[in-house]
């Protein structure tokens, strides 16, 4: 017997892809963070296990990148998961509420 969904969980439509704000966000606080470390994309890649060039699609914004990298990532950077995907301090697009 098939296992029904309940009308309020199922999908309306397909997901939408990322903004790319998000992906903007991400690819920054990459390249940020790792600069602070004084690491290569190169070395990034080695620490986390990549292929030779995932954190330059990262940062230059060609993939969308999963969760389960986004983690891989804040491990290896010393930094938590939101600081990856959040506006950091300096961000030319941060914008204050006032």
């Amino acid at each position: 017997m098939e296992k029904r969904l309940r009308p309020a969980l199922r999908p309306k439509a397909k997901p939408e892809p990322p903004s790319d704000d998000v992906l903007c966000r991400i690819a920054y606080n990459v390249r940020t963070i790792r600069k602070r470390r004084g690491w290569s994309k190169r070395e990034l890649n080695r620490r986390c296990g990549f292929e030779e060039d995932y954190i330059w699609c990262i940062e230059v914004g060609l993939i969308n990148i999963s969760l389960e990298h986004i983690e891989f990532l804040a491990a290896e950077l010393s930094c938590t998961e939101l600081d990856l995907c959040w506006f950091l301090p300096g961000d030319p697009r941060f914008k204050t509420r006032g």
